[in-house]
């Protein structure tokens, strides 16, 4: 009866380590997400940022020729 008994305590653990490593597991994969989202979201700022650089160097770029075109001019 003991023998049974300590079986059956070993077959608890073991689902007990089961559940406790699927939990582990699961929440590394939520902070696999949560670190994916923060670089895309990190990647699109530095996006939108450069993408705001250039259009405003651009912009500053087509002033300043237009400026020295009439300047030319007169």
């Amino acid at each position: 009866m003991a023998l049974l008994a300590v079986a059956l305590e070993k077959a608890v653990e073991a689902q007990e380590a089961e559940e406790e490593q699927a939990e582990v597991q699961a929440e590394e994969e939520q902070a696999g997400e949560e670190w994916a989202d923060t670089v895309w979201d990190l990647a699109v700022s530095a996006f939108v940022r450069i993408a705001g650089i250039v259009f405003l160097t651009a912009e500053a770029f087509r002033a300043h020729r237009k400026y020295a075109q009439s300047a030319e001019r007169g």
